[in-house]
């Protein structure tokens, strides 16, 4: 979804278009800021979904979700607006927002960790 949004909609073909909006469908079809999402495994999301860090490598988070949704176009979705107001509960007096996770100790990142503990 992320990368989808990156391309000019004129330049999307049919099955780009269906791919966006089954991508839509699947996450706006219930609250990201409640991440009831079927997964398969759990009956609770991971926590990592409400957790801000760098980088996301195999697990996501709603910043990512709200990121790629409003790169697509869906930032005034209502069905968006909980995310929204989420993500903005998080950002501090100086416009910033807490790394509250990183993987620190792995090659790579410890520097990025110790550099950037609050984005911007």
């Amino acid at each position: 979804m992320l990368a989808f949004g990156q391309l000019p909609p004129d330049r999307r073909k049919p099955l780009i278009d269906a791919a966006i909006q089954g991508g839509v469908e699947f996450l706006l079809g219930m609250d990201p800021a409640m991440a009831a999402y079927p997964t398969g495994y759990s009956t609770k999301p991971s926590q990592s979904w409400w957790k801000f860090g760098f980088p996301v490598f195999y697990v996501t988070e709603v910043l990512q979700v709200v990121e790629a949704l409003v790169g697509l176009g869906y930032g005034g979705d209502p069905r968006l607006a909980n995310a929204l107001a989420l993500v903005r509960s998080k950002q501090d007096a100086q416009g910033r927002w807490p790394m509250e996770y990183s993987y620190a100790g792995r090659p790579g990142w410890t520097l990025a960790r110790r550099r950037r503990r609050t984005s911007g």
